[in-house]
């Protein structure tokens, strides 16, 4: 069931413009400095959509199992469930290599994960959409 979950999330238009967004950066090899974010606020929007029609309770979950998350945190949730990789991460949001590192250790501490941080967040979802 998670596999067809993920693959609604990777068919949906918001992965398929953050994904052409890396591809087609300059910078994508080169994540080492901090610079512009790709992404907005309303391609955050979109993209909490997508997620939360495909893992159901998704945020509700996240936050109220991990309440000491902050927002900054919890949209790196989003991005690593959209199945995005530090690099990717990187290169949308801006910020460079190492701040993606530190905020996902971070997170996978905070919520007492030592290897699969997505698996950990998939079991935060309430009632799963078939």
């Amino acid at each position: 069931m998670q596999q067809k979950k993920l693959g609604q999330l990777y068919q949906s238009e918001i992965y398929r413009r953050m994904e052409r967004l890396v591809e087609d950066n300059p910078m994508k090899t080169t994540v080492s400095q901090s610079g512009e974010p790709l992404i907005n606020e309303a391609d955050i929007r979109e993209m909490k959509q997508i997620v939360n029609q495909c893992f159901i309770g998704f945020e509700e979950g996240l936050r109220k199992k991990h309440p000491e998350l902050n927002d900054i945190q919890v949209d790196y949730c989003y991005l690593s469930m959209m199945g995005f990789s530090m690099k990717e991460i990187a290169v949308l949001t801006g910020d460079n290599y190492k701040t993606v590192w530190y905020r996902l250790k971070s997170i996978s501490r905070e919520m007492g994960v030592n290897t699969d941080l997505q698996n950990k967040l998939s079991a935060v979802c309430g009632e799963e959409q078939d």
